[in-house]
């Protein structure tokens, strides 16, 4: 799939006047996309839609929407894609497998494209449904159970991923064994990349006739689930870490408020990047310095200066309200929902629409805590546990790194090497 074309401009918005139309267009060129391609290679079988929901994002088209039906020997594709302030993309779609007028099961696939973390990605069989992965509260008590239904005469299974590489080259990935698997029990593949975010993902699945048995194992030997370490303490993050091209090394710095120093060198890009400060994670860590994603907000929303430095104070404001108001809260769409009907006066300004965008960034970013770092020159560092059987076997850091209208520079899932001195 080729990249999308972006828009670059060195203009720069005078005190009084809006942003240029050069501005406004280029914000509006989706910074995260993901797309799903669904092959029927099986006889007999339809795939009929029965729901599909974006949680982030929008549709890239009408014609990238998930079709009602999916017919034997027919393949479809769905796209979406960010549409506002820090937002990747995120949803899925369920489809009834049937045969005539008979209901044989389901199939269920999900995925993100998030502004800062990992791709992801779920697809499962089950006879009468699944749990969504994003806007959804689990009920309390038991979920939905499989059972001896799991006997399906298909399955559902991975056929390739694909995605651009910086040197605008696709790459196919057909090996699953080259991927992060996240097993549950009774639970179908859910798929994480060590590379941290990509562009232009594709994910391809296939539907396909079995005799009977359901089959979701993705690799030999136990899976390994990454999970964010939203609780970590300041002696979690230090540690060295790095790849061929990329090297952090955080330590403690001895100051109570920014309690860590890091050093960073990014050698991917010409010319190289390295620079060190001391920092503290947490959403107050997307305040301390001027924030480029912040910065682009508020100039697309702002009209003059006055009007810059009201909203600057007010989504302060609102972060640092937030971060009292979702201490504790027992799920991510209670915490939006607080952080919704706590919106300062002063962004009435700004359209309903992207207020929603903009509660759902903070959401996420008042949720993932401890784990993310917003630091200096567009990075940001992600801590990640790598899990087995609930037990922590090591860490990785996830580093990002931003162009200018938050396009991705370097992606980069890093392994703890020597203890940091």
């Amino acid at each position: 799939m080729p990249p999308r074309a972006t828009v670059r401009s060195s203009a720069t918005c005078s005190d009084d006047a809006r942003p240029s139309s050069t501005l406004l267009e280029r914000q509006r060129v989706p910074q995260r996309t993901f797309r799903v391609v669904v092959d029927n290679d099986t006889g007999c079988f339809t795939l009929k839609r029965t729901f599909d929901h974006l949680c982030h994002g929008v549709w890239a088209s009408d014609e990238l929407t998930p079709p009602e039906e999916i017919a034997p020997g027919a393949s479809a594709e769905m796209q979406s894609e960010s549409d506002g302030f820090m937002t990747g993309t995120e949803g899925y779609v369920k489809y009834d497998v049937v045969s005539g007028a008979d209901r044989l099961g389901m199939v269920y696939v999900y995925w993100e494209n998030p502004f800062y973390g990992t791709i992801r990605f779920r697809f499962e069989c089950a006879p009468d449904d699944v749990e969504p992965d994003c806007d959804f509260d689990k009920p309390s008590g038991a979920g939905l159970s499989r059972s001896a239904g799991d006997c399906l005469p298909f399955k559902l299974s991975f056929k390739r991923f694909s995605y651009t590489t910086s040197s605008e080259e696709i790459r196919n990935v057909g090996n699953l064994g080259e991927l992060v698997v996240f097993a549950g029990a009774g639970r179908s593949p859910s798929l994480f990349g060590w590379t941290g975010i990509v562009r232009d993902p594709v994910l391809n699945v296939e539907l396909t006739e079995q005799a009977s048995g359901f089959s979701s194992s993705a690799s030999d030997g136990e899976p390994v689930a990454l999970e964010m370490l939203v609780d970590a303490t300041a002696e979690q993050w230090v540690g060295n870490w790095g790849d061929r091209t990329v090297a952090v090394k955080i330590t403690e710095s001895g100051v109570s408020e920014r309690p860590l120093m890091v050093r960073v060198y990014d050698g991917s890009t010409n010319p190289m990047l390295a620079f060190g400060q001391n920092f503290a994670p947490g959403p107050k860590s997307f305040l301390v310095r001027e924030n480029s994603a912040l910065r682009r907000m508020i100039d697309i929303e702002a009209s003059n200066s006055i009007q810059r430095s009201i909203l600057t104070s007010a989504v302060t404001s609102l972060i640092e309200q937030g971060i009292a108001l979702c201490r504790g809260t027992p799920t991510p769409s209670k915490c939006l929902e607080l952080l919704s009907k706590s919106f300062p006066k002063e962004l009435g300004a700004i359209s309903p629409i992207r207020q929603g965008a903009l509660a759902k960034a903070l959401a996420k970013l008042l949720r993932d805590a401890g784990a993310v770092a917003h630091l200096d020159n567009d990075t940001i560092l992600c801590l990640y546990g790598e899990f087995r059987s609930g037990r922590q076997v090591g860490r990785r850091l996830g580093f990002l790194r931003f162009d200018a209208w938050g396009g991705v520079v370097t992606s980069a899932m890093l392994k703890e090497s020597a203890p940091a001195r």
